[in-house]
């Protein structure tokens, strides 16, 4: 029987349950290495195949995020206007405020990172349209948080032997409850994976019907042989949903017939590239410069500056210094003097040269002197160690 102070604290900690989470789709409870009944961390397992060698069925959704975001960000994706609006990231501004709060601290404290991740994902096309934006945000996040753990899940399955099916959601389904601009949320197709297509109190087409039969047919071919294929008679489905492995990373896309005809149901990936960014450089890029200072990184980029733009027009100028020396006996004339344009030219850009760019360059340098204690670290490359 437990006592008042036991059940108080029991409350409490029940009452203070998401205390712990400082981060959007961050968990409170997660599995703790502890020696005993986990050994090693997940990533881990998954790199050198401690996991159980059966068959998996595995995917991801084209909107993972947006189900999240709107809960997290409500002073942007305020309740009331849900049905009244559709663009709520009109600028970028406002977009870099979203993000700042959407993603993880250490990526945001780290400039480089976070360079390198608006590079990946601001919205490349011109004119920018206000919906640009939000797709922009949701990809960034449904990558990060979704499809590409799902991807390195089913690459380390099928890596080490497994047999993998890949699927990836597409379709919004007509009797979506939440507002169409929020796209093919989380966790919709478990409404077609059970037939809800079927209820007549709902109002899905009869497409949605075909994709919720498809649904149906490879879920309860696989429970039962392992197979999403191989039909309970021993026949095979007309579809047939390819392994997926690290050389094809082909998926069975489940969407209706009239987005995704028969011949090309199925697809690469998905979300590859972005994947790589997120799996493969971004890591490297935080890794090789974990160590090293803001003074550092101040005279990097002033030494890139210095390299490639005040270098260049030092030499252009010298340039026009050689171009032009057959005035040099004229150097000593004062500005009155009887000289030709190209000559006051001359003058202009070596004055310029001397005043501006030499000074320019003796600031840098002093700045790479007092830096020199990191010039270890020069060579390093975004993806590893000299």
């Amino acid at each position: 029987m437990a006592d008042v102070s036991t059940a108080a604290n029991v409350s409490f900690i029940q009452e203070n349950e998401w205390a712990p989470v400082r981060e959007f789709a961050d968990f409170p409870w997660v599995p703790v290495v502890d020696g005993d009944f986990l050994i090693e961390s997940a990533h881990t397992s998954l790199r050198q195949g401690n996991f159980k060698h059966t068959q998996l069925l595995a995917g991801s959704n084209l909107d993972e995020s947006m189900y999240f975001i709107v809960y997290q960000l409500t002073n942007i994706f305020p309740v009331q206007d849900f049905f009244k609006k559709r663009d709520f990231v009109p600028d970028r501004s406002t977009w870099l405020k979203a993000i700042s709060d959407l993603l993880p601290q250490q990526m945001i404290k780290n400039q480089l990172a976070l360079a390198a991740i608006l590079h990946e994902y601001e919205p490349a096309n011109l004119p920018v349209r206000e919906r640009d934006w939000l797709d922009s945000m949701e990809k960034m996040l449904g990558d990060y948080h979704f499809t590409c753990n799902v991807n390195e899940m089913a690459l380390a399955h099928s890596k080490h032997g497994g047999d993998t099916y890949y699927y990836y959601f597409t379709h919004r389904a007509t009797a979506q409850t939440w507002p169409e601009w929020m796209g093919c949320l989380h966790g919709y197709e478990i409404n077609f994976i059970f037939g809800e297509p079927f209820n007549k109190k709902f109002n899905y087409s009869t497409e949605e019907q075909e994709l919720s039969s498809r649904f149906m047919r490879y879920w309860a071919n696989f429970a039962r042989t392992g197979d999403p294929n191989k039909n309970e008679d021993g026949t095979y489905t007309t579809d047939v949903w390819p392994k997926y492995n690290g050389q094809s990373m082909e998926y069975m896309n489940m969407t209706i017939e009239s987005a995704y005809p028969s011949p090309r149901r199925t697809g690469h990936g998905p979300r590859r590239k972005h994947c790589a960014f997120w799996k493969a450089y971004l890591p490297n890029l935080m890794a090789a410069v974990a160590d090293v200072g803001d003074p550092f990184l101040l005279w990097k980029q002033q030494m890139d500056k210095w390299q490639n733009e005040y270098i260049m027009d030092w030499q252009y100028h010298f340039e026009q210094y050689k171009k032009y020396q057959a005035y040099r006996h004229l150097d000593s004339y004062s500005c009155g003097a009887d000289v030709g344009d190209p000559f006051l030219l001359w003058k202009q850009q070596m004055d310029k040269w001397q005043n501006e760019y030499i000074m320019d360059w003796q600031y840098h340098f002093e700045q790479y002197k007092k830096y020199q204690a990191y010039r270890h670290l020069d060579s390093y490359s975004c993806g590893g160690r000299p």
